[in-house]
């Protein structure tokens, strides 16, 4: 049997710690590659690109700059590609394109394959690929806005307030300034009360209780102005009160005219016509109104006149009668008493001037004029109890012009005196002249004194007291 060499003197491949020490590294290797990556989780957001580093020498430089300008051209697109990512997260695209988005999340992390395999050009592609459909979604958001605006007010519309919040609010994340969507979003958080609202005040109108429906109606749109179940509602209650006020109004207007009441009546017709503009019943019922008001207007005017007629208060009966024809100047019974009175007046205002003032009866052209007004007087066959006073009274102080007094003039017998309308008196003592009624003006002159003028009347009362015509002031 042969005999082996000693440990220390084999060679490598002939000792067993050397093939032990090789399998353990064979098999530590293998689990790097083949279990290690299993128990790495993967990313959770879109894969970034790593650059392999060092790489492998470019064959020639011509190879190697285009090479890089793929790369440049790679990292540009996903650049943009990271924007319009991160844009549209904001605008919450998962929740309204999940798999398109992904879709492209997915060509770009296909790019992320190549771009490490240093394929840039495959790269590019896919990158400008998911790019596209990135920029596809953004496009679809005004769209997108539009059609949640409209179904949110659908749902409003349906009663819905649920589905109409969740589009509201995507609505508003697509586009926060957006005022519809902010309003719509309001709505439909109230929407459920309001409805509640809504329907309590239906039953109250149903049932006639217009003031409690009018108050929930009015609620409701306080919280929803836009509401039109509401609207309508309060429209509604808000015509049934105002039909009810009109028939009130006709009603309390019918009342005053029939009681002879025009200006209530009138006031009455006049609300209705606030409250229904136009209404031909409430229109005819003024247009009544006023025609009875002005015939009892007319019927009491003539009545007046008639009563300041029979008063022989001639003034006033011709002021009321200007009144009537003022207002409509084709009554003829008011045309009538106004010629009757305007005359019965003028007759009785000229006696009344004389009979003030009878001693302008001297003028024998006032005694000639006021003797004409009494014939005129004598001749009016219903006299009145003024009248025939005026027509004594004026008889007599007629008779009283021409009658004569006893008047006494005394002088000095130095004063020459002269009576104007008279004549020249001469110098006297005293000197009786018999003269009618009048005003009488003497003139007292004498040498070396100032003249006098003395004015006194004659009148049956004073006849007898002397009249002095003395010049005593020297010059």
């Amino acid at each position: 049997k042969p005999v082996s060499a000693p440990e220390e003197e084999k060679q490598w491949h002939q000792k067993p710690m050397v093939w032990a020490a090789l399998a353990a590294s064979l098999l530590l290797a293998l689990a790097i590659i083949f279990v290690l990556p299993g128990l790495i989780s993967p990313p959770e957001t879109a894969p970034t690109v790593i650059e392999l580093t060092p790489e492998t020498p470019a064959e020639s430089p011509f190879q190697d700059a285009q090479l890089g300008k793929a790369r440049r051209q790679s990292q540009d697109t996903l650049n943009q590609l990271l924007e319009k990512q991160q844009f549209l997260e904001k605008k919450s695209v998962q929740r309204w394109a999940e798999n398109e988005f992904n879709n492209a999340l997915a060509q770009a992390a296909e790019g992320d394959r190549f771009y490490r395999n240093r394929q840039f050009n495959e790269a590019q592609q896919r990158y400008t690929a998911a790019l596209q459909q990135l920029a596809d979604l953004e496009t679809r958001i005004p769209a997108l806005i539009n059609a949640n605006l409209e179904a949110g007010h659908q749902a409003l519309a349906d009663g819905s307030s649920d589905r109409a919040l969740n589009h509201f609010e995507l609505a508003l994340l697509l586009s926060p300034d957006s005022t519809d969507a902010q309003q719509g979003t309001q709505q439909a958080k109230v929407l459920d009360e309001v409805i509640a609202l809504t329907s309590q005040a239906d039953t109250k109108q149903q049932s006639g209780d217009m003031a409690g429906a009018l108050s929930l109606y009015q609620q409701a749109l306080t919280l929803y102005p836009e509401y039109k179940p509401a609207r309508q509602g309060l429209n509604s209650v808000e015509q049934q009160q105002a039909e009810q006020d009109f028939n009130d109004a006709m009603s309390r207007g019918y009342r005053a005219l029939n009681n002879s009441d025009y200006p209530s009546a009138r006031k009455a017709f006049e609300q209705a016509l606030k409250i229904k503009p136009g209404a031909a019943a409430a229109k005819s019922a003024l247009a009544q109104t006023n025609n009875q008001s002005e015939q009892q207007r007319v019927k009491t005017l003539l009545a007046s006149a008639e009563q300041h007629e029979t008063s022989e208060q001639w003034q006033q009966a011709v002021d009321t009668y200007q009144q009537l024809l003022n207002s409509d100047a084709s009554l003829v019974a008011a045309r009538v008493g106004l010629l009757r009175s305007q005359t019965r007046a003028e007759l009785d205002k000229d006696i009344q001037q004389v009979l003030d003032n009878p001693l302008r009866l001297a003028t024998d052209k006032v005694y000639q004029y006021a003797s004409r007004r009494l014939t005129d007087a004598r001749g009016i066959s219903k006299p009145g109890p003024r009248l025939a006073s005026q027509i004594n009274n004026l008889t007599q102080v007629l008779k009283n012009a021409k009658t004569p007094y006893s008047v006494m003039l005394v002088s000095d017998q130095s004063t020459r005196v002269t009576l104007l309308r008279h004549g020249d008196l001469g110098q006297f003592g005293q000197k009786q002249l018999s003269l009618t009624p009048g005003n009488y003006v003497a003139i007292g002159s004498r040498n070396g004194y100032r003249d006098v003028r003395v004015e006194f009347q004659v009148t049956g009362a004073n006849a007898v007291n002397p009249v002095t015509v003395v010049c005593r002031e020297a010059l």
